[in-house]
């Protein structure tokens, strides 16, 4: 397809992505089968009180929430173009997995736990990045 000004002056770059609206439109309740995992309002309360300390004395910088129908994850990242420093991820209650909640940093899971408290207070013992020379 030849991109083209409202004059039909063929532009130089062909378009390289097409979306459809469709794609974007809400659908109805019969397509939404599964439920997103979410966090609780509780748990992001839980999860923001160690997170501002942090950004407050430079540490940390940034954060991103993401929900899939499988898990919800919350990272956090030194800045804001660099990978995670860390994630903690809740995972849906049919996973079968020993535990709800998981610690990742540098990709690997670093802790299980039944409930978030017991992940967030690894962060009282000052974690730091293995295998990272910065």
């Amino acid at each position: 397809m030849i991109a083209t000004s409202p004059e039909n002056e063929v532009l130089s770059a062909p378009m390289s992505n097409l979306l459809f609206l469709s794609d974007f439109r809400e659908k109805p309740a019969r397509f939404h089968r599964q439920q997103r995992v979410t966090f609780s309002k509780r748990e992001l309360s839980q999860l923001l009180s160690v997170y501002s300390p942090r950004v407050t004395n430079g540490e940390w910088k940034d954060y991103a929430i993401d929900h899939t129908p499988s898990m919800a994850i919350f990272s956090i990242f030194r800045r804001t173009s660099e990978t995670p420093l860390f994630a903690i991820a809740k995972l849906a209650a049919d996973t079968g997995c020993k535990g709800n909640y998981l610690l990742f940093s540098g990709g690997r899971i670093r802790h299980r736990a039944t409930n978030i408290s017991d992940i967030l207070t690894l962060f009282d013992k000052r974690l730091r990045l293995i295998g990272n020379d910065n």
